[in-house]
């Protein structure tokens, strides 16, 4: 059985799978990055590790300013963190890449 985690941008529900999920993070300081899409707010340290941030803007037409005291991240899982589903064969072999991802969203509604 597939458990969900919800979240809300805007006004929008989103789903994806909880075992993709790493982790629902409170947003720390976010680092621009000179030349970067408008989707790609930036880099933020998570304990160490660096996680990319997407703005939101990927699913909506929204481009509104992120207020790291009001929106949360989900971070997702990499190659590292998927390989164990994998030799479970709870999914087939999938290419995450190795970099740390993180979805800004205003917050999460449910799992």
């Amino acid at each position: 059985m597939m458990k969900i985690s919800c979240f809300k941008i805007g006004e929008d529900l989103f789903g994806v799978d909880i075992l993709l999920v790493k982790e629902i993070a409170s947003i720390t300081e976010i680092v621009k990055i000179p030349g970067a899409n408008s989707y790609h707010c930036g880099l933020m340290n998570l304990r160490g590790n660096v996680v990319s941030l997407l703005h939101p803007e990927l699913f909506t037409e929204d481009l509104s300013p992120i207020d790291p005291k009001k929106h949360k991240v989900v971070i997702f899982k990499n190659n590292e963190g998927i390989k164990p589903l994998v030799e479970q064969q709870l999914y087939e072999d999938l290419d995450l890449g190795n970099d740390i991802i993180g979805l800004i969203i205003d917050s999460i509604s449910d799992v």
